[in-house]
């Protein structure tokens, strides 16, 4: 007997083809005396695929692939996006599990449910989908926590697939290094109105290019704000700006940091601590509830990849400071 639709499952009545199709492809569940359910996407890929013929119903006609999308679309209101990320997964020879809430696991290729354990969580999203970096954060963390890779399988409007991975990074507070204590002469420097500082001599001017910070214009060096603010304490209270804390966050760490305004980015990022070698971090700072588009972050995202640097967003976490995601181009 085919198997055939049965509500939002097909059913497997054959013992032979549900035991093959569990055994060899993790495809479907077990169901009393043998027979087994195939979920709709499931189902919709092997019969794509050429593997299997669906019935309608246990005494219709034979189901197209259509009618089985059709259906599924009724049922799930983002079966098309699971279905595109399920078949291309399949289609690259790794088992995936999941997707009735917009989530699948996946497993190292040739493992499976059965054998071996998922190694990816994977988030199905719509290109215009609203995200916030703090709950991308929070997701990355369980399941890092759970031993997975967080990835993002993003559906844009050519219905195309764009795979992201989502990681916390600079979690490694042992890097951080002390700094030189430093004494500010009030005639040594001067503000800028806007923000940032002229310094002219002194102890400020030495300490200031000992670590890679200011600009040279003749004899005068000079500080951006957050170089200012840091040099002078300003931003290293409690009511510092989003951007001060990041700055201070990452100077204390040992990186050197830039501006990252030609790149779209509020910094760029020296891990060598060198402004001779090439910077590889982009970082730019946003509010812990601001909301992106995955058009929006794709925008960043390429541009740091075509400028090989790393893309990362920084967020203030009450209580636990600077916070850091990285999110990059991957491949299944």
């Amino acid at each position: 007997m085919l198997p055939y639709l049965k509500g939002d499952v097909v059913v497997i009545p054959d013992r032979k083809l549900a035991s093959t199709l569990i055994n060899k492809g993790s495809y479907g569940k077990p169901s009393p005396g043998g027979s087994s359910e195939l979920s709709l996407l499931e189902a919709a890929y092997l019969l794509e695929s050429d593997r299997l013929d669906v019935k309608r119903s246990r005494k219709g006609r034979k189901a197209s692939h259509h009618d089985l999308l059709s259906r599924g679309i009724s049922s799930q209101s983002r079966f098309m996006e699971n279905y595109l990320v399920f078949r291309d997964i399949r289609n690259r020879g790794i088992n995936i599990q999941g997707g009735g809430d917009r989530t699948f696991m996946s497993y190292p290729r040739g493992q499976g449910p059965r054998k071996g354990r998922a190694d990816s969580w994977i988030m199905v999203f719509r290109e215009h989908d609203p995200v916030t970096v703090h709950g991308l954060l929070q997701e990355s963390i369980k399941r890092t926590g759970m031993r997975m890779d967080l990835i993002s399988a993003v559906v844009d409007g050519d219905w195309d697939l764009t795979y992201y991975q989502v990681k916390e990074a600079l979690s490694n507070r042992e890097m951080s290094v002390e700094h030189d204590t430093l004494t500010i002469k009030e005639e040594d420097h001067r503000e800028i109105p806007g923000g940032g500082m002229l310094a002219w001599e002194g102890e400020l001017v030495s300490f200031a290019r000992k670590e890679g910070m200011g600009s040279d214009i003749h004899d005068t060096l000079a500080l951006s704000s957050q170089e200012a603010n840091w040099l002078t304490g300003a931003g290293q209270v409690d009511d510092r700006s989003l951007k001060d804390a990041v700055y201070s966050d990452l100077v204390d760490m040992g990186y050197l940091v830039k501006t990252g305004f030609k790149y779209g980015s509020h910094f760029r990022v020296y891990s060598s601590g060198s402004i001779d070698e090439h910077s590889d971090l982009l970082v730019h700072c946003v509010d812990h509830a601001q909301k992106f588009t995955w058009e929006e972050l794709s925008r960043a995202i390429r541009l740091s990849h075509s400028v090989k640097k790393r893309m990362l967003f920084a967020i203030l976490e009450k209580g636990e400071g600077v916070r850091y995601l990285e999110i990059e181009w991957t491949r299944p």
